[in-house]
């Protein structure tokens, strides 16, 4: 006779007829114990031999038919923007699991599992809807627990492309980098992405804002100005790099007119009867520094250059087409 007992005074008398004697093995199938209590079972086995003796065997087994629960998983971490579901780590923690049990994952709705170990797994590059990616856990009773669908996510994990940059403005000579305007436009920015700058080689950054930023006064070396953009994963591109010299003050050296030839009439009041050209004398205040030119004027408009005509601190010109009545200009002109 084969008795099972629970620990609440349940239990279950197992026919002779469904006993089964394999050798050594007693093996009993199809049997109902949805009746017994959850948790630790006794089977009483009693052997009675053909002179009558009788000889009892015990041995226990756990009854576990309840599911265990599901666990919790998420991504690790939601890089760049919090919350925002879109990463460049794809690491997904599972947590609640139970002693002793199994769990595995799917990235395909349920598809396909993969066992999974520690608690931890990594998803691979991509964007994944909410329930394609799933975890379930098995106890040691080989029960399975509910699924647990993760959140749409999106893992990406590659930088975007480099930025452009460029002075807005490369004044006086064109492609030179030296420049009387700061201002650096901010080109190739990824959609809700952000970009930053340096102005010290890297040492430093600050966030960007619209397509551009302005320098300050300054000579900058190779390398000292940097752009790099960040995507919404929090990727970051290579950085780029240019060269410029910033120069927003004006010349210090002035230039005054002294005389014209011929000036007829009354000496140095600058009319004169002489209408076949003219030389214009005049002195700077110091001599030109590398870089800086001396512009000549007469129509208010139209700026030619006769840094040649200058020696020393002397100025020596001779303007041919000078026959009528004029307004003459001189200035100095760095190479901003």
């Amino acid at each position: 006779q084969l008795v099972i007992t629970d620990g609440e005074g349940g239990s279950v008398t197992i026919d002779t007829a469904d006993i089964t004697v394999e050798g050594t093995n007693l093996i009993v199938a199809g049997q109902d114990l949805s009746g017994l209590a959850e948790g630790e079972l006794t089977a009483t086995l009693t052997v009675t031999d053909n002179a009558g003796n009788t000889a009892q065997f015990d041995d226990v087994a756990t009854k576990d038919t309840i599911a265990p629960s599901a666990p919790a998983a998420n991504i690790v971490n939601d890089s760049n923007i919090s919350s925002d579901r879109v990463t460049n780590d794809g690491e997904v923690q599972v947590t609640e699991l139970e002693n002793g049990a199994v769990w595995e994952y799917s990235t395909n709705g349920g598809l396909d599992w993969v066992a999974g170990t520690g608690d931890s797994f990594l998803l691979e590059e991509g964007e994944y809807a909410s329930g394609d990616v799933q975890v379930r856990q098995l106890d040691s009773a080989g029960n399975t627990s509910e699924t647990t669908n993760i959140e749409a996510l999106t893992v990406d994990t590659t930088p975007p492309a480099t930025p452009s940059i460029s002075l807005v403005t490369d004044t006086n000579i064109e492609g030179d980098n030296i420049s009387s305007i700061g201002e650096v436009s901010v080109s190739g920015l990824e959609d809700a992405g952000s970009w930053e700058y340096s102005t010290d080689g890297g040492a430093t950054w600050t966030v960007g804002v619209g397509a551009s930023f302005t320098l300050e006064q300054g000579l900058y070396s190779d390398d000292a100005i940097q752009v790099r953009q960040s995507d919404r994963a929090g990727n970051t591109s290579d950085i780029v790099s240019i060269t410029a010299d910033i120069d927003v003050l004006p010349p210090t050296t002035t230039v005054t007119i002294d005389a014209i030839s011929e000036d007829t009439g009354i000496s140095g009041d600058f009319i004169t009867s002489d209408n076949d050209g003219l030389t214009i004398s005049a002195t700077l205040s110091a001599e030109l520094a590398t870089g800086e030119a001396l512009l000549y004027n007469t129509d208010g408009t139209t700026w030619v250059d006769i840094t040649d005509s200058v020696t020393g601190t002397a100025v020596s010109y001779a303007d041919a087409d000078l026959t009528a009545s004029a307004t003459v200009q001189l200035k100095v002109q760095d190479a901003a």
